[in-house]
Parts: structure tokens; C-alpha cells; sequence
């Protein structure tokens, strides 16, 4: 079996929650080498089983979301959602909006003051489109056929206000 590439992620940072207890399991930094994409995030999800150590609910399994973001380089204040993925049985629990609310927090806390977002034009990710739409992301651009014939690269974005800081002036 051949081996994806590996690429660092430099100054990256992840999240690993158990979203059923509202527990976060680690915040860390995950610049170690992760597989190379070819897609957007939502189609290289972190791949797991789906059954729990102990064989019972996948969902009181301790990781059942995950999202992994960092500081796009070259930039002043953008930062990359790079993956997030919340478990089958966790999905539709308001687990994925905890988890982007967590990572949006994080980077305006970092003086962040746009997230970027990439996933495909395909009819099964629809869902996910809506799931952007509805947390105030918005489609900042389109590179058709990018993925292949008739799958566009849709890139979503959100800015974020500018911060105030001590004194009235705005961090940004």
C-alpha cells in the first residue's frame, strides 16, 4: 500500500472533543506531518472507526469531532479551517457549530480577521455548504472544475470585526 505524501503544517493548532459530554479531550498543535490533500477539507475528514473502543455507541467514543485550523502564511490575519469533522452519530447535534465556534474564538483571540473555508460543489456537499451559510461564512470565490469535470473548488470566508482593545482603539 503506497503512503500519501506527508507536508507540515506550520502553526497549526487542532481541537478533539467529545461532543456528546461537552468535554474537550486536547487543544494541540498538530504541525507533525498530516497526509497531503488533493480535496478540500470536507472530503479528507479524518478517517476513524466507527466503533467505539468498548464496542458500544460509537458516541460515547472520546473523540467524536475534530477541526484543525492555522495562520495562512503570508497573510495579516487570515487563517485556514483546514479539517472538521464531527462522528455520524454525533452529526446534526449542534457538535460541528461547537466546534467552529471554538476554532473561530481562538482565532479572533489570536487577532485573526478572516477564516477561510475550501469544500466542494458536489450535490453531497450540499450539507455542508448550508452548514457554512448558516454560521455567516459566505462564498468568496469559485475555481470551476477544479476537483474534476463539474466539481468547482468553493472557497467560503468570514471576517471578523476588529477587536477593541484598552483606551477604544480597535486591535486590527
Amino acid at each position: 500500500m503506497m503512503r500519501a505524501p506527508q507536508r507540515r503544517l506550520t502553526g497549526a493548532s487542532c481541537i478533539r472533543t467529545n461532543l456528546k459530554t461537552a468535554r474537550r479531550i486536547a487543544w494541540s498543535d498538530c504541525s507533525r506531518s498530516l497526509p497531503r490533500a488533493k480535496t478540500p477539507a470536507s472530503h479528507h475528514a479524518p478517517r476513524t472507526t466507527h466503533r467505539a473502543p468498548n464496542g458500544s455507541d460509537p458516541s460515547s467514543a472520546a473523540l467524536s469531532g475534530y477541526a484543525c485550523y492555522g495562520p495562512t502564511p503570508g497573510t495579516d490575519g487570515t487563517f485556514d479551517l483546514y479539517w472538521i469533522a464531527v462522528h455520524p452519530s454525533a452529526q446534526g447535534t449542534g457538535g460541528g457549530r461547537q466546534l467552529l465556534r471554538e476554532v473561530e474564538d481562538r482565532v479572533t483571540a489570536a487577532g485573526g480577521r478572516m477564516l477561510i473555508v475550501e469544500t466542494s460543489s458536489r450535490a453531497d456537499y450540499e450539507a455542508t455548504r448550508r452548514f457554512y451559510d448558516r454560521g455567516g461564512y459566505r462564498e468568496g470565490a469559485r475555481v470551476r472544475d477544479y476537483y474534476a469535470p463539474q466539481d468547482d473548488r468553493v472557497i467560503y470566508t468570514r471576517r471578523f470585526p476588529p477587536r477593541p482593545v484598552a483606551g477604544g482603539v480597535s486591535q486590527q
